[in-house]
């Protein structure tokens, strides 16, 4: 099942979870923290500065530094470079 949820409803559903797919972002540190297996996507964020250590992640080709450092970071354009959804999804279950 594919669910997007937020506040409450995330940290209630998150323990049961096989797999979190999250983008870079609180929740994806939660899993870490919380031992939650998890797949993070990075888009506009770096993962090599922001990935907790021993993640498992798929990021854009290019990765700019710093907090924030990429104009339009809270946008919904698809970042040049970006792979397609098979990719992704390809990537997600052969590293499961």
């Amino acid at each position: 099942d594919v669910t997007r949820c937020q506040g409450a409803d995330l940290v209630e559903r998150m323990s049961d979870v096989d797999l979190m797919i999250t983008n870079d972002s609180g929740p994806m540190h939660l899993c870490y923290l919380a031992r939650i297996p998890f797949f993070a996507i990075f888009g506009t964020a770096n993962a090599l500065e922001w990935a907790p250590p021993n993640s498992k992640y798929l990021a854009a080709t290019f990765m700019p530094t710093g907090y924030r450092s990429l104009r339009g970071y809270s946008s919904d354009r698809i970042i040049d470079g970006w792979p397609a959804s098979g990719v992704i999804v390809d990537l997600i279950i052969n590293n499961k």
